[in-house]
């Protein structure tokens, strides 16, 4: 039961004997709705959005239903309940994509609840997957995002020691009243400004990186347009 009750399930039936029973086995969840009638399950699919959808077919409306919900979430679970005999009829119901398929009557509701849960496992493996591939995603993107930055520490050591060299030779010049040429001074400032400015363009290309479409050419243009050497250009990322 902790499994299920991390699902939402929606369950239309008319059978007021499984109902009272469903209500009984389910009473602690939250997330379990019964719908009595095809007419109001669409709406409530829609409004609910529902992790299980469990569907007795009591009329032929209930093919239509599940056809309507797969066409909307193809990846919809679905549990189907049928005193259906007629082959044909239970072939176009098995090539809907059903997850489980019971032949009623259905005695104890044991088997109902089975199949529930059966389904809930299955669910609950696809987002632990799913989760433990976003967690690799992300690994491997932080993993990335450093390399990059560290092959452009790299470029830019000799690049910013030159600078902060230049910057702290000014200021002694100026503190110990030592004349410096006034071209020199104007040479110096061009060189940090323009430095800076193309760091700072560096560090904006890889903050705008966007990480679920990157190429990899596009990282090569960047680490390489990152090295000081290479001709100053726009980047575009």
């Amino acid at each position: 039961m902790e499994l299920i009750k991390n699902f939402s399930i929606l369950y239309i039936d008319n059978d007021k004997q499984l109902i009272s029973k469903a209500k009984e086995t389910f009473n602690e969840l939250q997330t379990l709705h019964i719908v009595n009638n095809f007419e109001d399950a669409l709406s409530s699919y829609e409004t609910l959005l529902p992790d299980i959808v469990v569907v007795d077919l009591f009329s032929d409306k209930g093919i239509t239903f599940c056809q309507k919900i797969k066409k909307l979430s193809p990846e919809q679970a679905i549990i189907i309940l049928t005193a259906q005999k007629n082959i044909v009829i239970i072939e176009k119901i098995i090539n809907l994509g059903v997850s489980k398929f019971l032949f009623k009557p259905i005695v104890k509701f044991d088997r109902l609840f089975q199949a529930i849960e059966a389904v809930c496992i299955i669910l609950q493996n696809k987002l632990d997957a799913n989760n433990l591939k976003l967690l690799k995603i992300k690994e491997e993107r932080e993993e990335f995002l450093l390399g990059v930055i560290k092959q452009i520490s790299h470029h830019w050591r000799q690049p910013l020691s030159i600078i902060s060299t230049l910057s702290s030779t000014c200021s002694y010049k100026k503190e110990m009243g030592i004349e410096t040429q006034i071209n020199e001074d104007i040479e110096s400032a061009k060189l940090i400004t323009r430095k800076t400015q193309e760091l700072a363009n560096i560090l904006k290309a890889i903050d705008s990186i966007d990480y679920n479409n990157i190429k990899i050419e596009e990282i090569e243009e960047l680490i390489k347009v990152s090295n000081p050497l290479y001709p100053a250009q726009k980047l575009e990322v």
